[in-house]
């Protein structure tokens, strides 16, 4: 959502079923971005990921069968720089 020419708010929301197999509850989850473009070169912007909970369960990256990993709520600021 563009909230000014130069502001920008981004909102993902997402919901994962549990999975029983690795003994992950299901779970509701937020990432957003607020960035202000400064020029048509410099963007910085406030990221906010998994806002919902301190941290939740997912099963590992690896093949079937690996433990599941915790989550955390992350934020960060971020400079976009496009030359």
């Amino acid at each position: 959502m563009n909230l000014r020419p130069d502001l920008e708010l981004d909102l993902y929301a997402r919901y994962v079923d549990q999975l029983p197999d690795f003994e992950v509850e299901g779970y509701a989850e937020l990432d957003a971005r607020l960035a202000w473009r400064l020029d048509t070169h410099l963007t910085l912007a406030l990221v906010g990921r998994n806002l919902l909970n301190p941290s939740h369960l997912e099963y590992g990256e690896e093949t079937l069968g690996s433990a599941p990993n915790e989550i955390a709520r992350e934020v960060m600021l971020r400079i976009e720089v496009k030359y």
